[in-house]
């Protein structure tokens, strides 16, 4: 009789010395399987250490998949069964993980072994489901209702947009917001418009309207190619552009493209409207210059002649978050480089920036000498952590490679010769450590 499992698994990501949990916070699977059979490890959503852990499970030779089933069949019911561990406590993000995962390692191996040493098959585990604390809710028809709610309630208010990263971190109780302010029905914060010289994108457009939006594709391809390796299509369809942006997650895409634009963000709040660069929006990670009472409202882009830009990255499977990626945009005048701005994701660049290969880009001919130097000089300035997805090294030379391609692809449209070079999403395996 076929068994139910339900496996949670905690995704933890490093930073420097730090552990900080995936922005998705929470993956799991509910899979039927036989008996005999181990754990599937097809899970969705970007398992990182936990496909590590089920792999180690399983070279210690304990099935979970054929404890649990005979567990289930042999009992007559059909109860769900799932990993356990303490939960219960508030644990900051830079705790979660190691402790939870390992005290789940720990305690199915000792469950395991226990039951195949004494043919024990009533050996249970289980656990407390996880769910977001309790939360008020409020729905905002205009900005200025919101920023009247965001007031009332700061600093235990967090806005709603698409959700996909704050409902996941609230199950986790990484988020626990008093006040949910949803912002979904403010129509007036969706749009893709030209005006003068700039090109506006409300905070509540979505990542598919982007990637639909022909304005945003003649002007900026590098928004085209980063929205088409932007996770899936559900969330493409429902996750905003300012959602992705406040979330300020170190391996964002947008954030990269759109430092390397230098465009700028419009912030409202009880003072009034400001205005504030690109490059300074994000002050560390999952941290913005948002305050408590305000909100993102726009996204601008000046339109520049002569420009071109492109965006590329490396990931384990398509739509995964990047191992490392770039994008850049070139100004040409005379072919030589009047201005560059290159975006770095996921490899430890301050404000998601080569600074220091921009520098060296201006006034030098567009030619491919200046890219490798380019590449060398971003490669050696950013700061990538080595991770279940590779080695500091092998991610800082993906870093010089792909800013001397994502150079090459700019600067090939910038000239009028179309999409050039590879502008899209490289998936891999992940490199050994």
């Amino acid at each position: 009789m076929p068994a139910t499992s339900v496996l949670f698994l905690y995704t933890l990501r490093t930073y420097g010395d730090s552990a900080v949990s995936r922005k998705s916070g929470f993956s799991g699977c509910v899979s039927s399987f036989p008996e005999g059979k181990p754990c599937p490890q097809d899970i969705p959503g970007g398992i990182d250490i936990g496909v590590g852990l089920v792999a180690a499970v399983e070279t210690s030779e304990l099935r979970l998949g054929d404890a649990v089933s005979r567990s289930s069949s042999e009992d007559g019911d059909q109860e769900p069964v799932a990993m356990q561990g303490d939960r219960s406590q508030s644990i900051t993000p830079a705790g979660l993980g190691v402790r939870a995962v390992a005290m789940v390692y720990a305690q199915n191996l000792r469950i395991g072994r226990a039951a195949r040493a004494t043919g024990d098959a009533s050996a249970r585990v289980s656990v407390t489901l996880q769910v977001p604390a309790q939360v008020e809710y409020e729905k905002a028809a205009s900005v200025e209702q919101a920023l009247t709610l965001l007031a009332r309630y700061a600093p235990g208010a967090r806005i709603l947009a698409g959700g996909h990263s704050l409902i996941p971190m609230m199950k986790l109780r990484l988020a626990q917001p008093e006040v949910l302010i949803d912002i979904n029905g403010i129509q007036s914060l969706r749009y893709i418009e030209r005006v003068g010289g700039e090109l506006r994108i409300g905070a509540l457009a979505r990542h598919a309207d982007l990637l639909a939006a022909e304005l945003a594709g003649e002007h900026f391809a590098i928004l085209h190619d980063a929205e088409r390796v932007i996770a899936d299509p559900v969330v493409r369809n429902w996750g905003t552009i300012g959602g992705s942006l406040c979330q300020a997650d170190p391996s964002e895409d947008l954030s990269a493209a759109f430092a390397a634009l230098k465009g700028s963000m419009v912030i409202h709040g009880p003072g009034g409207r400001r205005e504030v660069p690109a490059r300074a929006f994000h002050t560390g990670p999952y941290e913005t210059v948002v305050g408590p009472a305000e909100m993102l409202t726009e996204i601008r882009l000046p339109i520049r002649p002569g420009s071109g830009s492109a965006y590329l990255k490396v990931a384990r499977r398509a739509g995964d978050w990047p191992i490392g990626a770039a994008g850049a945009a070139v100004w040409l005048e005379d072919g030589r480089i009047a201005d560059v701005g290159i975006g770095l994701t996921a490899v430890g660049a301050a404000h998601f920036v080569a600074a220091e290969a921009e520098e060296f880009l201006r006034g030098q001919p567009a030619d491919e000498d200046t890219f490798a130097r380019a590449g060398e000089i971003a490669a050696g300035h950013c700061n990538p952590a080595p991770d279940q997805r590779g080695p500091a090294e092998y991610k800082r030379h993906l870093v010089g490679e792909l800013t001397v391609r994502v150079l090459r692809a700019a600067v090939g449209r910038a000239r009028g010769a179309g999409p050039a070079g590879p502008a899209r999403e490289i998936s891999t395996v992940r490199p050994a450590p």
